[in-house]
């Protein structure tokens, strides 16, 4: 088993052991925004962070009301700027707490009087020391490159600040059923190692999501290409209908999030377009019925946490692949587990 594959299936277990911890460190920092009425969120990230965040703000600015911006770190440590961050929540991940810019922009935010979170996998870091509410993803050592279980648990410890910014006690219930989906899933990996030998060869393709699911879009090709080396490219189903649906053609591949719920009719949409086409898809979902030759049928979970449902079979979709491939997926080529830009 490879440390990327026995990471993965670590990640139920050390998040149900961290729920009660990530509670007590976020419910301060949700009371200080309620505190200060404070209106508005700005986001930093990079790499699978920065994906995470996609969810973020998806699931805060639907169930908190609060719109979420990104920031661009560069406009702190390239340009020298300083934008006003004093009435704002800025939340920052990082899994290895190392990331400088990241941490720049938290300690602007911090002088000027905002309310900052940070999550990352070293409470002793730096990214961690520039916030005033940081939150230990209390993942353990993470061996293998590329991010797995720290990238769930940042999914998670955001889920749960938006839960609280919220007030939504719905949400934290369902975001409390988390480790036990991902059970449900590491159990298909049969399934889902059978579409990687399937597709063993692929040289590119597209990753389709919308919504709470499009932060998983993005990471999936992330991991794609870091791991197996695959030209992907991961899009909005709106925004792929804006132009690069141009680039769909006869054996073209793409795969496709498509969980039932509100996005569900637009992924409909879109299979019944790339078949016009000829173009081959993969979905993965939790609808047996959803018309495509190729899918991996995942466990039905309430929308808001299909997320972690369709990131754990990615992860273990990519581990596959990479390894059929005769890659190793824990040090992918031209790759260093911490990465540090200024």
């Amino acid at each position: 088993m490879t440390r990327m594959e026995r990471e993965i299936f670590e990640t139920p277990e050390l998040l149900r052991a961290a729920i009660p911890a990530y509670a007590e460190a976020l419910v301060p920092a949700a009371g200080a925004v309620r505190g200060r009425m404070l209106r508005a969120v700005v986001f930093a990230g990079r790499g699978s962070s920065d994906n995470a965040g996609i969810y973020f703000k998806y699931l805060t600015e639907t169930h908190a009301a609060l719109p979420v911006a990104f920031a661009a770190p560069s406009v702190v440590t390239l340009y020298g700027a300083a934008p006003d961050l004093s009435d704002k929540l800025v939340v920052a991940a990082s899994q290895s707490g190392q990331a400088a810019d990241v941490a720049a922009v938290l300690a602007l935010a911090r002088r000027q009087g905002a309310v900052t979170v940070a999550l990352t996998n070293d409470p002793e870091s730096p990214v961690a020391r520039s916030s005033d509410h940081p939150l230990d993803l209390r993942m353990g050592r993470e061996e293998s490159v590329a991010a797995t279980k720290t990238f769930t648990a940042e999914l998670l410890g955001l889920g749960m600040l938006s839960a609280l910014l919220a007030a939504d006690r719905a949400l934290e219930a369902a975001l409390k059923t988390v480790p036990a989906a991902i059970e449900r899933v590491l159990s298909q990996r049969p399934a889902i190692e059978r579409e990687a030998v399937r597709l063993r060869d692929m040289a590119s393709c597209f990753v389709l999501a919308r919504g709470f699911h499009l932060a998983v879009a993005f990471e999936l090709a992330l991991k794609l290409q870091e791991s197996c080396y695959v030209r992907a490219h991961a899009y909005s189903l709106p925004d792929f209908q804006h132009g690069p649906f141009a680039l769909a053609e006869r054996d073209a591949l793409f795969i496709l999030l498509a969980p039932s719920g509100k996005t569900m009719p637009d992924s409909l949409a879109m299979v019944a377009k790339l078949d016009a086409v000829g173009a081959r898809i993969l979905a993965f979902t939790d609808d047996a019925t959803l018309p495509v030759s190729h899918k991996v049928v995942l466990p039905k979970v309430d929308e808001e946490i299909a997320p972690f449902v369709l990131t754990i079979a990615s992860q273990l979709f990519a581990c596959a692949l990479s390894t059929v491939r005769g890659n190793d997926p824990d040090a992918p080529r031209g790759l260093k587990k911490i990465t540090v830009t200024l």
